[in-house]
């Protein structure tokens, strides 16, 4: 109907998402507060903390946020 017989080759983005400097998550390491931070962003929980930690740090780096990690004093 509208004659069109090109393709346009799709070229993946860079897996690489540069964070927004406004797109900041501040993470208190504290074991009780990551289990209800990954609880309420539906991310399955580990046994370690180190290992949740790195499953945060891995969803932010794939949704492009930056993490801010705050110790308790």
């Amino acid at each position: 109907m509208y004659g069109i017989n090109t393709q346009t080759a799709y070229i993946k983005p860079a897996k690489n998402i540069e964070p927004h400097p406004v797109r900041c998550i501040e993470i208190v390491n504290n074991d009780k507060w990551i289990r209800g931070f990954m609880r309420h962003q539906h991310l399955n929980t580990a046994r370690k903390r180190e290992e949740n930690l790195n499953k945060i740090f891995d969803w932010a780096h794939s949704t492009g946020l930056k993490i801010n990690l705050i110790t308790e004093e």
